[in-house]
């Protein structure tokens, strides 16, 4: 398999592992997704039995060229890069032990005009992480039963995306568990702001305007 040279100056960081790059639910099962990550143009879709495949967009004007593989996982309700070179037996993607796909409430996204390292110190706040898998990607416990997973992810030098899932293990009620997702939204929103955004929405399609300082959506 043809893999993508991955620029080691760039995001060093973020090399020879495995980088959340957008929400499992982002790449359906008939059309491809389009996404811009790390300064490169990746086209994202599921094979026929549901397994994802990922490429780099074509850079070569040459047609019998094939543009470059990449390497891409689902797992824990995200869709995960391997930023590093092929081998033969790659790394398991490690999770927070605390946190469940199933206990998921709810995704926050906002593309923020800053640089990856800006919004990684914007993103943390002054709430300090419970748990952290990567500089980009930690949990942050409200209390022992609700919470939030952050995963900031670059786009490009001047852009990122912000990331944040909300988790609750109280009830398991549709309605009531809505309640619990407002008041995580609540507490969050108290410790985590960041510049204004380039454009943002919820898992709900949602978008918000720009504003001069702006918190997680919430």
């Amino acid at each position: 398999m043809q893999t993508g040279a991955m620029p080691r100056e760039e995001y060093e960081e973020q090399n020879d592992r495995w980088c959340v790059i957008a929400d499992a639910d982002a790449v359906g099962s008939w059309l491809p997704c389009s996404l811009q990550r790390f300064g490169r143009d990746l086209v994202l879709w599921r094979d026929s039995t549901g397994e994802l495949v990922g490429q780099l967009a074509r850079e070569s004007e040459d047609p019998r060229e094939p543009p470059p593989s990449i390497i891409v996982r689902e797992a824990h309700g995200w869709i995960w890069w391997w930023r590093g070179d092929e081998r033969s037996m790659l790394p398991r993607i490690a999770y927070f032990e605390g946190v469940r796909p199933d206990e998921h409430l709810s995704l926050v996204s906002q593309t923020w005009a800053c640089s990856y390292e800006h919004a990684v110190e914007q993103a943390r706040g002054s709430r300090p992480a419970t748990d952290e898998l990567a500089p980009n990607l930690w949990e942050s416990a409200l209390n022992e039963h609700m919470g939030i997973v952050v995963a900031v992810i670059p786009v490009d030098h001047e852009h990122t995306e912000v990331l944040v899932r909300s988790y609750q293990r109280v009830v398991n009620l549709e309605g009531i568990s809505h309640l619990f997702s407002s008041a995580i939204r609540l507490r969050a929103s108290q410790h985590m702001a960041g510049p204004a955004p380039a454009g943002s929405a919820s898992s709900a399609g949602e978008h918000a305007e720009p504003a001069a300082t702006a918190s997680l959506g919430w």
